[in-house]
């Protein structure tokens, strides 16, 4: 949340680093949506 409102702001050191925490959110939810479904995967 904290980073959402340094990106609007304009105080970020690493652009990138907005679309590798999306990233990473993106993976955990797939790992979460893959355990409730019970199709549980090692990664």
């Amino acid at each position: 949340m904290e980073f959402r409102f340094q990106m609007v702001i304009g105080h970020v050191d690493n652009p990138l680093q907005k679309r590798t925490m999306r990233r990473q959110i993106a993976r955990l939810n797939t790992l979460i949506s893959q355990r409730d479904a019970g199709g549980e995967k090692k990664a």
